[in-house]
């Protein structure tokens, strides 16, 4: 699975068309940019300020925190020039973040980051692994590989129900997986006649019950045509189980990683991480790995 990198990134003004809530624990920001959501591949990302614009054109009015905060593509709308990102209240950041309104200006810089292009993925199905923060950008990387005849299949983990980004509705899935066929499946997803399943680590009726690698193993026990590979995103630790499961499958698994991150532009370096080829910088070589580079610490 290559990583393709396009053009941009692009320093501008992204203004705010609306703030939702995004299940319990998350927002949805909608953005109109016209030169970063038509260049955006998934799974790039872009960087925001946290202080909307003054009348002057300066970055509200205080510099604290001074670095802006990455988020990733949720739905990419280029005809329309928007675009959707999701993110969790954190800290201090994100929290101002949560106060945007229609109308604010804000800076951004994007897309960053290398994207997965359709044509470099060489099996039918790709399985999408992720959770919390990690799952808004599996979705439009499902949307870009279902319009290009694959077939993408979507597995979440969480905690709990209530800790979703998306609410779920019961679905009937084109692909039984563990002798269900009919569960609770991510909204989002089902809108799009994606199939996608929630692995629920408190069970709830319609849900696997345990971690993501559960509905995952059972995914990986059956037989594709065409072949199968893994994409996986999300925290660090799921990220690792998720990958190791591919590797003793021997799956290839691409590993969308996140990571603390500075200037989003490489020079800083806060993003590296540890690869079997040296530190690599999430912000530049990435966000996309194989996950057999990665040296898991």
């Amino acid at each position: 699975m290559s990583k393709q990198k396009p053009a941009g990134p692009y320093e501008t003004v992204a203004t705010v068309i609306a703030q939702e809530p995004a299940g319990a624990v998350a927002y949805c920001l909608t953005l109109e940019c016209p030169e970063i959501a038509r260049s955006a591949r998934p799974p790039q990302f872009f960087t925001i300020s946290c202080h909307p614009l003054t009348g002057d054109g300066a970055d509200g009015i205080s510099l604290d925190p001074l670095l802006r905060r990455p988020l990733g593509f949720y739905r990419l709308r280029p005809e329309k020039g928007e675009f959707d990102a999701v993110y969790q209240v954190v800290g201090r950041g994100t929290k101002l973040l949560a106060t945007l309104k229609p109308g604010d200006r804000v800076r951004v810089l994007g897309p960053l980051g290398k994207y997965i292009s359709p044509k470099d993925v060489n099996s039918q199905t790709v399985l999408l692994a992720g959770g919390g923060v990690g799952l808004p950008p599996l979705y439009s990387l499902a949307e870009t590989l279902k319009d290009a005849g694959k077939e993408p299949i979507v597995i979440a983990g969480a905690r709990r129900r209530e800790t979703l980004i998306a609410p779920t509705v019961p679905r009937k899935l084109k692909r039984p997986v563990g002798g269900r066929r009919e569960v609770q499946s991510l909204e989002p997803f089902a809108r799009s006649d994606i199939d996608s399943v929630v692995a629920l680590e408190e069970p709830e009726d319609g849900f696997f019950e345990g971690r993501i690698t559960v509905p995952l193993k059972e995914y990986l026990e059956q037989d594709y045509e065409g072949g199968v590979e893994i994409v996986a995103c999300g925290p660090p630790p799921m990220v690792r189980a998720i990958a190791g499961l591919a590797g003793e499958k021997s799956v290839k698994c691409a590993a969308i990683m996140e990571s603390r991150m500075g200037c989003g532009i490489g020079a800083c370096q806060t993003c590296a991480i540890k690869t079997t080829s040296g530190y690599r910088r999430v912000c530049v070589e990435g966000p996309v790995f194989d996950s057999k580079e990665i040296v898991w610490e």
